[in-house]
């Protein structure tokens, strides 16, 4: 109810991937077990005890792809992209539902776009469709799951499941990239995982992952070297069509400001009314709210905080919790807005353990908080 959905695949567990260090013993040749793959002539390596293939997704030539994509259903699949040395297998229909959106991000460039003009296409369109799972986040969850950890760390998992870490994210646009020609590479620096691109002899350092947020709210970028706010290049690509949203709200929020009428529901439905929250994460959706509280409104009493539904099938479905004076909001997807929610019922919810809070969240007002607070 709450949360951003996307499009469904079949549940993994720890049987539908399998992690392994490329340096380890055995790993660098083929084996019955496992293949590396690269040429039509590796191809030939495979037989009928084979399970598991590395695809080296930049040498490999399309003939190769076309060859799994029609007779490769029985096995499972990783991808090697710079020498990268942790891998993790998904299954033949995530490999195919991950191409498949590869596919129609390259099939929506124009014939037209210069390289820099490519490359922001492919950022953008990238950040609108994958988000951040809180669930994968170790450090916000008491249980941790390493199976979702492990399809989205897979370029093709990730792609998907329609989510993304900061490796996942480098992979995917260093691959698109190569399939466009143009000249990426990834690189690390301070725990995350950039691409640094070539174009006309300048270098131009991006971090899709963090800039996530940003896209999905239809702002100014931040991570994309010095060309975060080209209004010219981002209505040519199709990302703006004369403002970024920023714009509107910049205003709006001003306005409001000086308003005698000013109420936490004013700055919700002006959210609502400026951006498209039906197609934000509900984790990008918590990061940009609290931008949005402490940018404008820093001296009000509004908070931010995750939340969980405890489902049937034992996972948690996320969701956002927006509190102001003892009233409590959140946004429901189904109906594409924010509702108030009763404080009673959120209290009940929490003490017969229908809901719970993330990790490092507080809620004084509930008296509810988080063990490492």
């Amino acid at each position: 109810m709450y949360h951003k959905s996307k499009p469904y695949v079949k549940e993994f567990t720890f049987s539908f991937f399998l992690v392994y260090n490329y340096n380890g013993d055995g790993m660098k040749s083929n084996t019955s077990l496992m293949c590396n793959i690269k040429n039509n002539d590796d191809l030939n390596s495979i037989d009928k005890l084979t399970k598991y293939l590395v695809i080296d997704v930049i040498n490999s030539s399309n003939d190769v792809f076309s060859f799994l994509i029609e007779h490769g259903q029985n096995y499972f699949y990783a991808e090697l992209i710079d020498d990268l040395k942790g891998f993790f297998f998904v299954n033949y229909n995530t490999f195919i539902k991950g191409e498949y959106q590869i596919k129609k991000i390259i099939e929506g460039l124009n014939s037209e776009f210069n390289d820099l003009e490519k490359l922001r296409y492919i950022y953008i369109n990238l950040g609108k469709y994958l988000t951040n799972d809180i669930n994968s986040l170790e450090y916000k969850n008491d249980k941790f799951s390493f199976n979702d950890v492990g399809v989205i760390s897979n370029m093709w998992g990730s792609l998907a499941m329609g989510k993304a870490n900061s490796l996942s994210a480098s992979k995917i646009v260093k691959y698109i990239c190569h399939l466009v020609g143009l000249d990426c590479k990834i690189v690390f620096n301070n725990k995350m995982f950039y691409n640094e691109i070539t174009i006309g002899g300048q270098s131009i350092l991006i971090n899709l992952f963090l800039d996530i947020p940003y896209i999905q709210f239809g702002f100014p970028t931040v991570y994309f070297s010095t060309y975060n706010d080209d209004n010219q290049l981002d209505k040519k690509i199709g990302y703006i069509n004369k403002k970024y949203n920023s714009s509107l709200l910049d205003k709006t929020f001003k306005k409001m400001l000086f308003s005698e009428n000013f109420s936490i529901e004013h700055i919700l439905d002006a959210l609502e009314k400026n951006i498209n929250i039906n197609m934000v994460g509900s984790l990008e959706l918590y990061q940009m709210l609290n931008m949005i509280f402490s940018r404008y409104y820093p001296n009000e009493n509004i908070s931010v905080n995750n939340l969980y539904i405890n489902c049937e099938d034992g996972k948690r479905q996320h969701f956002v919790l927006i509190s102001s004076n003892d009233k409590y909001y959140s946004y429901n997807y189904e109906s594409n807005k924010f509702i108030m929610l009763d404080k009673k019922e959120l209290m009940d919810s929490f003490n017969i353990g229908k809901m719970g809070v993330y990790l490092e969240e507080s809620l004084p007002s509930l008296n509810i908080y988080s063990s490492t607070i």
